[in-house]
């Protein structure tokens, strides 16, 4: 199977929330999906790290604009995840 497979979209969601929460340093009931990721990642340095991770996680390149322009949730990022992924398939 390959590192970049696409998961479940809850499946996705929960992963996001774990690499989130480990970021964070939080516990994973803290990160609410439906918040504005901007609300949740006050450092520009934990924004840049876990953009790192998704990458390195999912293979899918996140912008800074993107998150910050649309003010995207968690979920909207996890559904922009998939169907990126599944565009690769």
């Amino acid at each position: 199977m390959s590192s970049h497979a696409v998961p479940a979209s809850d499946q996705l969601l929960q992963e996001l929330r774990q690499l989130l929460s480990e970021v964070l340093d939080a516990d994973i009931s803290a990160v609410d999906p439906e918040l504005p990721l901007l609300d949740l990642i006050t450092s520009s340095l934990a924004m840049v790290d876990g953009m790192r991770r998704v990458y390195d996680r999912f293979g899918v390149l996140i912008s800074l604009r993107q998150l910050i322009e649309a003010q995207t949730t968690l979920g909207m990022l996890a559904l922009q995840i998939q169907n990126e992924l599944e565009k690769r398939r």
